[in-house]
């Protein structure tokens, strides 16, 4: 933290008590170079572009599958792989979901403008929505404020009936409990047949402190005879109210 603290900002602050709250926000603005995690490779684009390297693979995008991909593929110790990223590090808000509202239009999102929309969008300035796009080691998946969604099963029966052997649901079903790890938290039941136990990706509910408010919702929703969901991702029924899942540790 103290290399985050230039020499001229820190002979300016003393102990008198005018000068404590500046230095705790200075300090607190300063402690992101301390909290940034080591996990994320260092940026040698320099180094590569003034080199003749040659590489097996290249693969463009950093995204929640360019970076599987490359994983995957550097496995094979005798492959050189490139992985070329636009963006920079995630912000250290990706890891708090409340605060995904403070990357939306950052340097961390691409913040595209979509065309007017007739249905969609009519609080917004000239009916254009904001379709936010990540720009960073992740890609989206540092903009979706840690939100586990499987997607549709005929998504992916249609691409299979289109010509697109292996994609069906039940075929990539497996492929998605590989990369999970579903805690006690869930129904034995849903665990068994749509969540793994040994995968990267941690699968839990969000330790909300007042979850009063969304039974409420739940509530309200059951009122108005809409759909509940006992869970988001189950593989059958997607239409409806539930209790959102995500990619959390605790």
């Amino acid at each position: 933290m103290e290399a985050c603290l230039t020499a001229s900002c820190a002979a300016a602050i003393n102990s008198s008590p005018a000068n404590i709250f500046p230095y705790l926000v200075q300090t607190l603005l300063a402690a992101q170079c301390s909290l940034a995690s080591d996990i994320y490779p260092p940026d040698r684009s320099e180094e590569i572009a003034a080199s003749n390297i040659e590489f097996d693979f290249i693969i463009v995008g950093s995204g929640s599958a360019g970076s599987v991909v490359a994983n995957r593929l550097t496995e094979v110790e005798d492959w050189k792989v490139l992985l070329i990223e636009a963006g920079d590090n995630p912000s250290v808000f990706n890891e708090i979901p409340g605060a995904i509202l403070m990357q939306l239009n950052s340097p961390v999102d691409y913040s595209y403008d979509v065309e007017p929309e007739k249905f969609a969008c009519h609080g917004s300035k000239n009916k254009l929505c904001k379709w936010a796009k990540g720009k960073a080691l992740g890609g989206s998946s540092t903009l979706n404020a840690m939100l586990y969604i499987m997607g549709n099963d005929e998504d992916y029966n249609e691409w299979s009936r289109m010509g697109n052997e292996g994609w069906s649901y039940d075929e990539v079903l497996p492929y998605f409990k590989k990369s999970q790890s579903c805690g006690h938290g869930h129904s034995d039941e849903w665990r068994s047949k749509y969540c793994g136990h040994d995968g990267p990706l941690n699968i839990r509910y969000f330790n909300y402190t007042n979850p009063d408010v969304f039974e409420m919702v739940l509530d309200a929703a059951r009122e108005m005879d809409i759909p509940i969901l006992d869970v988001i991702n189950n593989g059958e029924k997607f239409i409806g109210y539930g209790v959102a899942q995500g990619t959390l540790d605790k």
